[in-house]
């Protein structure tokens, strides 16, 4: 039985998302929100705007995670950008998420 100080887990959910660049949601399965807390790792992405030769501009790009309720992990996105065309680079951020559950 896994233990946290004197708090006992009753559930551990992982998984990684590419939902980062957008955002939007991810389905969980069902948890006490009360008695919930989320850990959260963002592979930092990146826009770039090339012209010519030189980056006209280049920015990074962040996202946030929050417990929306029971059954779902709402991501929000930093800076980004969808605008294409010629010249316009993107790595969107990958999110790595862990929910944990106490009794």
């Amino acid at each position: 039985m896994a233990v946290l100080g004197n708090r006992v887990i009753k559930s551990i959910q992982r998984g990684t998302t590419a939902k980062g660049g957008g955002g939007g949601t991810v389905t969980i399965n069902a948890v006490d929100t009360d008695k919930t807390m989320v850990n959260v790792s963002v592979g930092t992405g990146r826009q770039r705007y090339i012209n010519g030769t030189d980056y006209a501009y280049s920015q990074s790009i962040g996202a946030s995670v929050v417990l929306t309720n029971s059954t779902t992990i709402t991501i929000a996105n930093g800076i980004y950008d969808s605008t294409t065309g010629t010249g316009y680079t993107f790595s969107v951020p990958t999110v790595s998420y862990e929910v944990v559950e106490y009794e």
